[in-house]
């Protein structure tokens, strides 16, 4: 499993099928696509304020979609110093950022394509 080495977080354990759901909501909304990650992550995200990152690893089996990744909280200025340190060495896996507010307003999604998604 991705243990997010590079990234300053606290680890989520408890209630991760419930973020994993959030996130699934969000990506109802509506989707732009987007050459650049980084780009995204400063334009939005606020200074000072947590998110969940998800390591996107999903299990479907029949009906069955089951969330198998990592979840953690990191603030801005730790996202973003990780999405630079991650692309300049190519290794930025599939991952989904979104406030941990009570109401998230958009969710921020990259694949493993390489293309960067903005649900709003």
């Amino acid at each position: 499993m991705y243990k997010f080495i590079e990234l300053k977080h606290k680890l989520v354990e408890e209630n991760m099928e419930g973020v994993f759901q959030i996130s699934q909501s969000l990506m109802q909304k509506k989707v732009n696509y987007h050459e650049n990650i980084l780009e995204i992550a400063v334009a939005l995200l606020k200074d000072h304020q947590s998110y969940f990152v998800l390591h996107e690893r999903i299990l479907f089996k029949g009906k069955l979609v089951k969330f198998i990744g990592a979840i953690v909280i990191s603030e801005k200025s730790d996202l973003i110093e990780y999405l630079r340190q991650s692309i300049q060495k190519n290794d930025l896996r599939p991952i989904r950022i979104f406030s941990i507010e009570d109401n998230p307003n958009f969710l921020l999604r990259y694949t493993d394509e390489g293309s960067a998604q903005l649900f709003e």
